[in-house]
């Protein structure tokens, strides 16, 4: 089954888990003040991005038939950088093009991290892992 609730459960809780890993590697590596920001930020986005995947591969995606492990992680990367790329057009766009989200800049930043991840959904059912 494509779309069931377990499924959307368990993409949830690994989006979740690794916000939670991006967020605390992005504070730990900027306490540390040992590189320069842009490139906490980078480590950071890859230390949440594996366990991402591998969660999503061995929970969410248990039943897919698709490709080697590897394929599966180069199309992860892939779509997850699409992803990202969607959630800063649809977030600055916002704040760029309309009066009301200037004034509610996180709901703008809401709204992009949703389509995002509508996107990245649809991406690891039909293309990453083969569904």
């Amino acid at each position: 089954m494509r779309h069931s609730p377990k499924k959307i459960f368990y993409f949830g809780v690994a989006g979740g888990i690794s916000a939670a890993i991006y967020i605390g590697a992005v504070w730990l590596f900027q306490s540390l003040q040992i590189l320069a920001p842009w490139i906490n930020v980078a480590i950071a986005i890859v230390f949440s991005k594996v366990p991402n995947f591998i969660m999503n591969r061995n929970l969410a995606f248990r039943e897919s038939k698709g490709s080697s492990w590897k394929k599966q992680f180069l199309r992860f990367v892939g779509s997850t950088a699409l992803g990202t790329s969607l959630n800063y057009i649809v977030t600055t766009g916002l704040l760029q093009f309309t009066e009301f989200f200037v004034s509610w800049p996180m709901l703008a930043g809401i709204i992009g991290v949703a389509v995002a991840t509508g996107f990245n959904y649809i991406a690891n059912v039909y293309w990453v892992f083969e569904e």
